[in-house]
């Protein structure tokens, strides 16, 4: 059965959620970026960067700005170093190299992909954290996206955009609060937004409002 805009805004079952998805055609991109989210997101202890260069070249590569080949160049990298890593004990990499192999199957049109990096999420977290975090990069797919005036995003020398793309670049999600205050000045009254904005998150690359703003997709 299909899944409603009611179940989606209160459901805990990302495999659910996911399906809806792509049923809805959602775009590669922002597969992606919800795959590096839960790298990203998870909890235990900080990995090395030779291993977590794999979720920034695969950030890169979701916006276009790395080739494929480079792409899988950093993937394969992070996943010898991290095997090697596991292989002296650190389980806690067995998580990470399943999120690097989800992030290469989105890339290779696997569909499987979003559905592996949930399930380690919520292995590693919870259910409910992780449907929190699809509804931060997807939004409510059963609704048409807000308008945003182009008069917003020309006030105060582009303010607005510009603060969007420090926030999306630098991962500076506890300035959201300022964004829905610069909206709100200029006129929005579009509460999915602004409540969006001030909500307590998880907030992460691929927010559906940054992007909204950036006219990402």
């Amino acid at each position: 059965m299909a899944m409603t805009e009611k179940q989606w805004l209160r459901s805990k079952n990302s495999v659910a959620m996911i399906e809806a998805l792509y049923d809805m055609k959602a775009s590669e991109r922002k597969m992606l970026l919800f795959i590096c989210a839960c790298g990203r997101c998870l909890e235990g202890p900080k990995l090395d960067e030779d291993i977590l260069i794999s979720l920034r070249r695969a950030e890169q590569y979701a916006d276009g700005q790395i080739s494929f080949e480079k792409f899988m160049v950093a993937q394969n990298f992070s996943h010898r170093v991290a095997m090697e890593v596991q292989n002296r004990g650190d389980l806690f990499c067995q998580y990470f190299l399943m999120v690097v192999d989800a992030v290469v199957a989105v890339a290779i049109k696997d569909l499987d992909g979003p559905f592996d990096a949930a399930d380690v999420l919520s292995e590693n977290r919870d259910e409910s954290y992780v449907a929190d975090l699809i509804r931060e990069i997807f939004g409510n797919p059963f609704r048409p996206l807000p308008i945003i005036e182009p008069s917003w995003l020309r006030w105060q020398d582009e303010l607005i955009p510009k603060s969007a793309k420090q926030i999306y670049e630098k991962k500076m999600f506890a300035d959201l609060p300022v964004v829905a205050d610069m909206l709100e000045e200029v006129g929005c009254t579009d509460l999915a937004i602004v409540n969006h904005c001030r909500s307590p998150g998880p907030h992460v690359r691929g927010c559906w409002v940054i992007d909204l703003l950036l006219g990402k997709k």
